[in-house]
C-alpha cells in the first residue's frame, strides 16, 4: 500500500501541477514514481527511496497488468543503484534478481508516456554485473558478462541483416566493456586498456579499428 509523503522540499523546484496531482492521488503508482524521482535529484534520496520500496511492495510479481509490472520492474531497477551506490549489495542483488524474473519485452507496452521503463534484460544483468564485481564475485561477474556481450552481439548481427543497424553506440555494450575494465585493470593493464578503447569506440560510434582491438 502507498503512503503519502510529503513534497516540502520540491517545492520551487518542480511544476506545481504535478506536486498537486500527488497530494490527491498519491496512491497513483506512476505519480509515485514521478515523485520519487524527484525526491532523488531535488529533494531528499531517503525520501525517494522510500517511496520506491512502497512502490515495489504494492505490485505483485508477474502480475500481467502491463502497467504495474513495468513500473515495478523500472522501480526495482532503480533500487538496485540506489543500494548498490549505497553498498547494500545484498538488497541491490535481490532487487535485480526480482527485477529480472519480472521483465520481459512487452512491459515497455505499460509506459504510457515513454520515459521510465527498462528496455533491455541486459541492463538489469549489468547491475547484477556489477554487484557480482564489487563483492569479489569473479566467475559470476564473468559469467553474466559474457552474456550481456553475446545477447548484445547475436542482437544486432540479425538486426543487422535486416536493418542495417550496427552494434556501435549501443550502451549496453559498451558499459558492459567499462566494467570488464575495471575488473581486468588489476590483473592484466594492457587487456583493461584494449577494453577501454572499445568502451569508448562502442559509446562514440566510430567504426576505426574497432574490430582489431
Amino acid at each position: 500500500m502507498l503512503n503519502y509523503y510529503k513534497t516540502d522540499d520540491l517545492q520551487g523546484k518542480i511544476s506545481s501541477s504535478i506536486l498537486n496531482e500527488y497530494k490527491m492521488d498519491y496512491k497513483n503508482l506512476l505519480l509515485s514514481s514521478i515523485v520519487a524521482g524527484f525526491h532523488r535529484a531535488y529533494g531528499s534520496r531517503d525520501v525517494g527511496i522510500s517511496m520506491a520500496r512502497d512502490i515495489v511492495n504494492t505490485i505483485n510479481d508477474y502480475t500481467e497488468n502491463l502497467w504495474e509490472r513495468n513500473l515495478l520492474v523500472w522501480n526495482l531497477y532503480i533500487l538496485a543503484r540506489d543500494f548498490i551506490d549505497d553498498g547494500e549489495y545484498e538488497y541491490a542483488l535481490n532487487y535485480a534478481e526480482r527485477a529480472e524474473k519480472n521483465w520481459s519485452r512487452d512491459v515497455i507496452l505499460g509506459d504510457d508516456i515513454g520515459v521510465y521503463h527498462v528496455s533491455w534484460i541486459e541492463q538489469i544483468w549489468l547491475r547484477k554485473a556489477e554487484i557480482y564485481l564489487l563483492t569479489s564475485q569473479i566467475g559470476k561477474f564473468e559469467e553474466t558478462t559474457d552474456k550481456i556481450l553475446s545477447e548484445r552481439f547475436n542482437f544486432f548481427k540479425y538486426a543487422e541483416g535486416i536493418t542495417g543497424e550496427r552494434i556501435l553506440k549501443d550502451r549496453c555494450t559498451y558499459s558492459c566493456f567499462e566494467l570488464m575494465s575495471l575488473q581486468k585493470r588489476k590483473e592484466n593493464i594492457d587487456i583493461a586498456v584494449r577494453m577501454i578503447k572499445k568502451a569508448i569506440l562502442y559509446k562514440g560510434g566510430s567504426l576505426m579499428s574497432l574490430y582489431s582491438l
